[in-house]
């Protein structure tokens, strides 16, 4: 095993998400193979949209980008140290 990813679905609507590669395979295409194989079984399926959540500006974002997804929002996380 080099890699998993996780894919949910309803209805027409497919999401892939968890997204991991072991560290010393990756830059290697693991990631490109699993996003693949995820559209191959949700288009079997009968799916015709696919959404995935990825860490703004990461390699997940730019691995699915290749893989034809465009962004539709990025999501702001704030902290703040108290005391």
């Amino acid at each position: 095993m080099a890699g998993v990813g996780a894919l949910f679905h309803h209805q027409r609507v497919a999401l892939g998400f968890a997204d991991a590669t072991l560290p010393g395979l990756r830059c290697r295409g693991v990631q490109g193979a699993l996003i693949e194989a995820r559209l191959a079984q949700a288009l079997a399926g009968g799916i015709d949209l696919a959404m995935a959540v990825t860490e703004p500006g990461s390699a997940v974002q730019r691995n699915h980008e290749r893989a034809g997804f465009r962004l539709a929002y990025s999501r702001a996380i704030l902290a703040r140290a108290l005391g």
